[in-house]
């Protein structure tokens, strides 16, 4: 459980695009475990939320201070410390942002997450040249508007394979990363990262990704039987 509620600690976020400040609520969603994540952002702090699939709070509100804010290298690097425990200070970076819709948060392990002042995380940030894969968040307005799409149930056989196709370029992103960077992501992160792609690649078909890992399976249950997508299909859901 721990390493759980680590694990959604480095999925604070901020998004700018000019901006050094952002306001309002953001969403992820991942596996039935994770459910969704909100965050609510003032001025200097942040509130992270846990939802469950109908939107209800769940146990686990969390609020850090902002203590730094730096853009480099296409990045937001957001320097973070819990108000009750000032003794660490958390990176999350950000990247790939799109205002008012989505952004990345990328992963990092817990050497390039935690640090024990401002200018060792500040070190880090200096000679940090990766390109990380990351959780997709969504603005309230885009979150609204995913909510509205048509139910996964209603998916055809040509989307269908359109979102294996995605699965397996999604596996195929992390596993480059992953063969390169054995030791910069943290413990969770697979197990949370793609079912979270999964959902995103639902969402650019035009399905309504904001669903439990029942309706989610529901959708390959659809076209199991289908022998002509039975390759694809071992190849998109089969994990090694």
């Amino acid at each position: 459980m721990k390493a759980i509620l680590s694990t959604v600690l480095l999925f604070v976020f901020l998004s700018s695009n000019g901006q050094d400040k952002l306001k309002g609520n953001w969403y992820t969603f991942s596996f039935d475990m994770f459910k969704v994540v909100q965050y609510s952002f003032d001025t200097a702090t942040f509130t992270s939320n846990k939802l469950d699939w109908e939107l209800k709070n769940q146990p686990g509100t969390q609020t850090a201070r902002i203590t730094k804010i730096i853009a480099r290298r296409g990045n937001l690097y957001y320097l973070l410390q819990d108000v009750a425990d000032t003794s660490v200070v958390t990176l999350s970076i950000f990247s790939t942002v799109k205002p008012d819709n989505s952004f990345v948060q990328a992963t990092a392990s817990d050497e390039h997450t935690n640090f024990k002042s401002l200018a060792d995380a500040l070190a880090f940030i200096e000679i940090d040249t990766l390109s990380r894969p990351g959780l997709i968040f969504y603005s309230q307005k885009e979150f609204d508007r995913l909510k509205s799409l048509p139910d996964v149930s209603t998916i055809t056989k040509e989307n269908y394979k359109r979102y294996l196709q995605g699965l397996m370029e999604e596996k195929a992103n992390f596993e480059r990363f992953a063969s390169k960077h054995k030791d910069d992501f943290g413990m969770m992160f697979f197990f949370v990262y793609l079912p979270n792609q999964a959902r995103k690649v639902l969402a650019n078909l035009g399905y309504n990704p904001v669903i439990d890992d029942k309706h989610l399976e529901q959708i390959n249950d659809k076209f199991k039987n289908d022998p002509t997508l039975r390759n694809l299909m071992d190849k998109a859901l089969k994990f090694e």
